[in-house]
């Protein structure tokens, strides 16, 4: 399994904007605003990652700074 975090409200709120599935997904929210997305392939935790960056661009106007590569250089492995 493979872990990455984002930024809760962000996460949340690009969820339920775009009906994002969240089927291949698990979420540990912690009390730091920061929210744990697990997922069983490091290319479900990309694409999520991919429609933040998207969302952010068109919904709060930043510029994309999707780089699949740093994305996989973050995602951290974990055990079942």
């Amino acid at each position: 399994m493979y872990t990455l975090r984002f930024c809760t409200q962000t996460l949340f709120t690009m969820i339920s904007d775009h009906q994002y599935n969240m089927t291949p997904f698990r979420f540990r929210s912690g009390t730091d605003m920061v929210t744990t997305v697990i997922a069983d392939t490091k290319e479900a935790l990309v694409d999520i990652a991919y429609h933040i960056d998207l969302w952010q661009e068109n919904h709060l106007g930043y510029p994309s700074t999707f780089n699949k590569d740093r994305i996989l250089e973050v995602i951290k492995t974990t055990e079942g």
